[in-house]
């Protein structure tokens, strides 16, 4: 075996040795047996390319065919000379994007060898990926806009860089490339960024508002800092830092720029309909094809909203809670038979809060998320008629903690319940006790498998909804999908198709379904659920019709879900505070629970979009609701003491009845 990996690494040595050789003759021949035209690399006036792509924007539509949004760059674009940029901003761009722009000729050779090295060990990861580009070669991608990190992209890129610093020097190819980079939302060309991050122009730009562009360059979605002030923040400083360790700036200067608060301008951005809607579509498309080809490329992109249901969404998330000291309510809703996203409604301001709370907000779900351990109970094969004690308990952890649990009413509880029992009045008790019967890590697998992105721990507290970032209400409501559409799970979907200018399909969403649950436990969980609404903690969520649902509130009254389906539609309804985990004990003179507001939200919307759909019930063609004996499993006769109603598949139904009792 040691002979074996000995020669493997002589063959993998001799492989690099071999692809070095051949890739250097090929760079040699290219960038010295002769040079190509200037005007062919390059446009002579950029200043003209940048204002011709202001007309270019794509075009969103809605599931109705209307228009819903255009994306294109800001009318803010301007060229800048490079007299009217701040020596500060161009050192910062150095720093944080390419370090040894003043000493390369184009292209980093050190970064090609890397990228050689990675891809023989096939460790084609992004952070080795990201060394072999220099700024003159992401200049060269800006100008040609290709968007590919093929090993043959880069090598042409690289070629194009070399003959570009030929011609052009270094300060020049740094003012073409910040007119041409992408600063996120709409902003091409640090002139618009300026403008719509500070509304100053960039010679008027700061040294901390000058590290707080330049660290956007390299992905400005995620640091977006109308969105994301924390990582905003912290990637601004890291510039700092570097411009710090490479000579830019004084100890002291870099400490005072760092201890800075961001200081944002206002968002200047028009009232848009379903402005959270159209800001998902926005991260879809860019994470799919690139800022360039959305903002420049005249799509034509197919979306899943229905107007007609988001008015309603809208007008009902805000009239709920009215008063300016209440929290925020978000509403989502999904078709369970195809994952289609139908609403995304928040009842915050767009232009005052950009972050998409509806497909990003991550909030603790509280008993919402006992749903997951109920299921996995299900399928582990405990019955929903297994007896728990309810009384408080005190629960010893491996590491000799004790995980104490108290029921939502305090001193309630107590004696054994069933746990279909304990599902609809939310006895947190008996979860705490069945979590440590099933594992917290099958509870955290059953979540996955159902929908749940987020991260999720294995701790007993997930039982409760205790989990390690929170959940989305999009994540949610696509969870709950799974129950409405019999054990089968649909990824949720917001673009169904996108066509280029010249009307080629460029990408189309077909809803491909899993099943991810038996069918009859899925049928089981939702008859459970549906009891919460018509007896239990969900009462207030009553339409009248068949429906199912869980509510679920957060330690301290921080967050209040209803989470609930009917066979046609999936609703999730979140409320609390965006700016933080904030106690909502005082909100109308109530404590805010899932079965308070988000409960009555959810019923006043579903009412109204389902008025004209006539009722229809959970059911399959394959599976039968019987009425079982739960002591024999046989049909249950009128002397049985304790039957109960399960789903379950027709083949495997009993087809006697009980001759015990």
């Amino acid at each position: 075996m040691k002979n074996l990996s000995w020669k493997l690494r002589v063959i993998q040595l001799i492989q690099f040795l071999l692809i070095f050789l051949i890739v250097f003759l090929f760079l040699f021949l290219l960038f010295f047996a002769g040079e190509i035209a200037v005007k062919e690399l390059f446009p002579p006036d950029l200043s003209k390319k940048l204002n011709s792509l202001k007309i270019a924007g794509s075009r969103i539509y809605a599931a109705d065919g209307s228009l819903l949004a255009v994306f294109s760059i800001s009318p803010e674009s301007r060229y800048v000379e490079e007299s009217q940029i701040p020596l500060y901003l161009k050192h910062a761009v150095v720093a944080i994007e390419d370090e040894r722009f003043y000493e390369h000729r184009g292209v980093d050779f050190k970064g090609i060898i890397r990228f050689l090295f990675a891809s023989c060990q096939k460790k084609e990861r992004k952070e080795k990926k990201e060394g072999i580009s220099t700024i003159t070669q992401r200049y060269v991608k800006s100008v040609f806009g290709e968007k590919s990190d093929n090993f043959f992209f880069k090598l042409r890129e690289g070629i194009l860089a070399y003959q570009i610093e030929k011609v052009l020097p270094k300060e020049k190819i740094l003012e073409r490339y910040l007119n041409l980079a992408y600063f996120g939302s709409n902003f091409y060309g640090i002139e618009a960024a300026a403008k719509g991050y500070f509304n100053k122009t960039t010679k008027d730009l700061s040294l901390e508002e000058s590290a707080l562009l330049a660290g956007l360059i390299r992905s400005p979605n995620y640091f977006y800092p109308f969105a994301h002030p924390v990582r905003a923040k912290k990637r601004r400083n890291l510039v700092l830092k570097k411009m710090y360790q490479q000579g830019y700036l004084a100890l002291e200067e870099a400490s005072i720029a760092m201890a800075k608060p961001l200081k944002l301008a206002k968002l200047k951005k028009k009232p848009q309909f379903a402005p959270y809607f159209v800001d998902y579509v926005r991260q879809e498309l860019i994470r799919k094809f690139g800022p360039d080809l959305v903002y420049k490329g005249s799509l034509k992109v197919y979306s899943t909203l229905e107007p007609w249901m988001q008015r309603v969404a809208d007008r009902v998330v805000k009239e709920e809670l009215n008063q300016s000291t209440d929290p925020a309510t978000v509403l989502v809703t999904i078709d369970p038979l195809t994952g289609y996203i139908k609403v995304m409604a928040s009842s915050t301001d767009y232009n005052t809060l950009q972050f998409n709370l509806p497909a990003y907000g991550k909030r603790q779900p509280g008993s919402a998320f006992k749903t997951f351990l109920l299921v996995a109970a299900l399928d582990k094969g405990i019955s929903p008629e297994t007896t728990f004690l309810s009384s408080p308990v005190d629960i010893p952890l491996p590491k000799g903690e004790v995980w104490h649990v108290e029921n939502y009413l305090e001193g309630s509880g107590g004696p054994p319940m069933t746990l279909r029992e304990a599902t609809i009045h939310s006895v947190n008790a008996v979860f705490a006790r069945l979590v440590m019967k099933v594992g917290p890590e099958n509870v955290a697998k059953m979540a996955k498998r159902m929908g749940i992105v987020s991260p999720l721990s294995n701790q007993p507290a997930i039982a409760l909804g205790g989990i390690t970032q929170g959940v989305s209400p999009l994540e949610m409501a696509s969870a709950y999908g799974t129950l409405a559409s019999m054990g089968t799970y649909y990824p949720p979907i917001g673009i169904t198709c996108v066509f280029s200018k010249k009307g080629a399909l460029l990408l189309k969403n077909i809803p491909q379904g899993r099943e991810v649950i038996e069918p009859s436990i899925a049928l089981s969980v939702t008859q459970i659920l549906k009891d919460v609404i018509t007896k239990g903690t969900g009462f207030k969520a009553n339409i009248g019709r068949d429906a199912a649902g869980k509510t679920g509130t957060s330690q301290g009254y921080r967050d209040a879900w209803f989470v609930g389906y009917t066979p046609e539609l999936v609703t999730c309804v979140w409320v609390g505070y965006p700016q933080g985990e904030i106690e909502m004990k005082n909100v109308h003179g109530i404590q805010v629970a899932g079965g308070t507001f988000p409960a009555q939200i959810w019923a006043r919307y579903m009412k109204e979009v389902l008025k004209d759909v006539p009722p229809s019930h959970f059911a399959s063609e394959d599976y039968v609701f019987v009425k079982i004996c739960s002591e024999t499993q046989a049909l249950a006769n009128p002397r049985c003491p304790h039957p109960i109603e399960i789903y379950i598949r027709k083949d495997l139904a009993p087809k006697n009845f009980c001759n015990l009792h």
